[in-house]
């Protein structure tokens, strides 16, 4: 499994080819705007913010299967501009469980079996600079959490 042989859509509706992040860590949350964890899209773009510009990228995945994201990519993109400004990229909605999964995971299902899969929104997932997975993380992990932040930094290269 390699994240840069997936490629995912914006809200949008703009491609994001994840090769031409090849050689940069890159971190996939899948979020819910009805979560009780939504107020962690602004500890995401602090990490954005801090660590963007040393080559780490987010990347928000609005998620349906979890019964919290009602709203379509244009009422996703109102609610996130309103509430949790960002900078990081968000991508349309997308189930990441079931038949219907992205093919990222359902190949992570496939390599790494079902305990790899989110439980809920706001489930991390660190690949590094080959694009292979080095890590997730459950809900309860902040963006902010020391630990989630030194992982990163050894990703980047120990900055």
């Amino acid at each position: 499994m390699n994240l840069f042989n997936h490629h995912f859509i914006d809200l949008s509706g703009v491609r994001i080819y994840t090769e031409r992040y090849r050689n940069q860590p890159f971190l996939i949350v899948n979020v819910a705007t009805e979560s009780r964890f939504v107020p962690q899209l602004r500890q995401l773009q602090q990490l954005h913010t801090q660590l963007g510009r040393h080559g780490l990228v987010i990347v928000a995945m609005p998620c349906t299967d979890f019964d919290e994201e009602p709203r379509d990519e244009a009422a996703i993109e109102s609610f996130l501009r309103e509430n949790y400004p960002y900078s990081y990229l968000v991508t349309q909605r997308y189930e990441v469980t079931g038949p219907g999964a992205h093919p990222l995971f359902k190949e992570m299902l496939q390599e790494k079996g079902a305990a790899i899969l989110p439980r809920g929104s706001f489930h991390k997932y660190l690949f590094d600079r080959r694009g292979e997975l080095a890590e997730h993380w459950k809900p309860e992990v902040l963006p902010d959490d020391p630990m989630f932040i030194r992982q990163i930094n050894q990703q980047l290269g120990g900055i």
